[in-house]
């Protein structure tokens, strides 16, 4: 494989057992692949991660999670970076899968994989599409959040229309399925978004993406994965 990787972990660490479960993640992300990548890892409140990288982005306080996710992407080397939340236990070869989408298609601009979140089984075959749990795209300066306008909400369905609109697309590299542990490193005090909070934001996706003719738009808004 001739393109570099870096991968980007996001975590908001505030116990420790949260540390134990996003440090199982990494090192199962680390024994299912052979690909070398430069670990980055953006953290808010706790430091827990602070010599397990390679490079680290620390914000002692809750703030903008795409705000501080734009800091590892900006820190990155290499020349895909893989954003790999800290809910999502990947698979043997699932870093060989994401790469595999840049390297036989020439509009890739995102990559993601299976998951089994609707009990998806492998299947050998890339189509276009997008599961943004688990995302890899190229390191360009324009391929970055809008953590102004979409601090947390609607912020990756943005990006993805901003990285349509550069011409590229989305797919996925179905041969490889993961587990998919939604909000599982949250705690009762990790509150969800108003509703007031989220619909401002699909507004102001509405205001900027409504009058485009990609398809991709309206999956994202009707909130589908393909």
């Amino acid at each position: 494989m001739s393109r570099s990787v870096s991968v980007v972990v996001p975590c908001l660490t505030e116990h420790e057992w949260q540390y134990h479960l996003t440090h199982s993640i990494m090192k199962i992300a680390r024994a299912t692949t052979e690909v070398p990548y430069e670990l980055i890892i953006c953290e808010a409140v706790g430091d827990y991660f602070k010599n397990d990288c390679e490079k680290y982005f620390y914000n002692p306080q809750k703030g903008s999670a795409n705000a501080d996710m734009n800091e590892g992407l900006n820190l990155a080397s290499g020349d895909v970076i893989v954003l790999l939340t800290n809910d999502v236990f990947v698979k043997p070869g699932w870093l060989e899968a994401l790469v595999e989408c840049f390297e036989r298609i020439p509009d890739c601009g995102l990559a993601s994989l299976g998951t089994s979140d609707h009990r998806e089984q492998p299947v050998n075959v890339i189509t276009e599409g997008l599961w943004c749990p688990l995302m890899a795209l190229l390191n360009r300066p324009d391929y970055r959040f809008d953590a102004e306008n979409f601090p947390s909400y609607w912020g990756d369905s943005d990006l993805v229309m901003r990285i349509y609109d550069s011409g590229k697309r989305a797919y996925r590299n179905r041969a490889v399925v993961c587990d998919h542990l939604g909000r599982a490193t949250n705690t009762k005090d990790h509150i969800r978004g108003s509703a007031e909070e989220i619909e401002v934001a699909k507004q102001k996706f509405l205001a900027r993406h409504g009058m485009s003719h990609q398809l991709i738009f309206r999956i994202l808004v009707d909130g589908l994965i393909v």
